[in-house]
């Protein structure tokens, strides 16, 4: 069987979504229609989308997630918003919407 390679945390990863091997590509599906489902209301930022897909028991680390959404010709970045940090100077994180919540919204202007 292949094998895939390993993150610094020596967990397995695919390379079409980085997402970890318990059920290697049915699992990324399954976590790309979760994000597609969750972005049909409204945009979500990267973090709200990670708490989500956490919540439906999928573990895909932010970074994971990101790259997903990246790849995802169904989802758009919108923003990116900076987030304050109390040890640092803070973090930018990306607001992601889904073509067809943009679609709709362009109609209705």
């Amino acid at each position: 069987p292949p094998t895939m390679p390993l993150t610094s945390a020596g967990v397995g990863h695919c390379d079409d979504c980085a997402v970890r091997d318990i059920g290697g590509k049915e699992m990324s599906e399954n976590l790309r229609i979760l994000i597609r489902s969750y972005l049909q209301n409204k945009p979500r930022n990267t973090s709200e989308i990670a708490e989500h897909a956490h919540a439906n028991g999928n573990r895909a680390s932010l970074e994971e997630i990101e790259k997903m959404l990246r790849a995802d010709s169904q989802v758009v970045r919108v923003d990116l918003v900076r987030r304050s940090g109390v040890l640092s100077s803070g973090y930018r994180i990306c607001e992601w919407a889904s073509v067809e919540w943009m679609t709709n919204r362009r109609e209705q202007q």
